[in-house]
């Protein structure tokens, strides 16, 4: 009974997720490798369903020890700041990300709507890759239904490290 429950849990999660695609993909030079588009937009894929199920973890585990994210104008965290943040009960992930009403009381505009919640306004989501460098890429979100909201959303920003690829900004 109980594996009959897990296995409704995870396909009632996966039936729930928007469809996310590669939309146009720009590389300054043919140095750029396939297999780096697809990791960028299998890790693009994971964010957006993680910010979707309120996974701050997954954030964590998407950032470089080394460089840290940069999160707005004011600031670049460092892991450890990250790893402090998500543990905290009102942290930046629940106003900016997760929690409407948090948001709304933060901006004092009631028409304030969360990452979360801007995307899952879509009926699908493209990702448009930009490499500034074999190391650097940024992502444009794009919503198929036109949906304004998108302009909402920052450009990811991703790094790679040693091979692998790290969020370098948040969305």
């Amino acid at each position: 009974m109980l594996k009959i429950f897990f296995f409704f849990f995870y396909f009632s999660l996966t039936a729930q997720e928007i469809p996310v695609s590669i939309g146009s993909v720009y590389k300054n030079k043919n140095d750029v490798l396939d297999s780096d588009v697809e990791k960028i937009f299998l890790l693009s894929k994971k964010l957006i369903l993680c910010t979707i199920e309120k996974n701050k973890k997954c954030f964590l585990e998407s950032i470089s020890k080394q460089k840290g994210v940069y999160v707005d104008l004011k600031a670049i965290w460092t892991y450890k700041e990250v790893e402090s943040e998500i543990t905290k009960q009102d942290s930046y992930f629940d106003i900016f990300f997760f929690d409407s009403e948090k948001l709304k009381s933060y901006t004092k505009n009631e028409n304030s709507k969360t990452v979360k919640e801007i995307l899952e306004s879509a009926d699908e989501i493209f990702l448009d890759i930009y490499f500034d460098s074999i190391q650097n890429a940024e992502i444009n979100i794009r919503f198929k239904n036109g949906n304004k909201l998108e302009k909402d959303l920052n450009n990811p920003y991703f790094i790679k490290e040693k091979n692998k690829w790290f969020l370098f900004r948040f969305f």
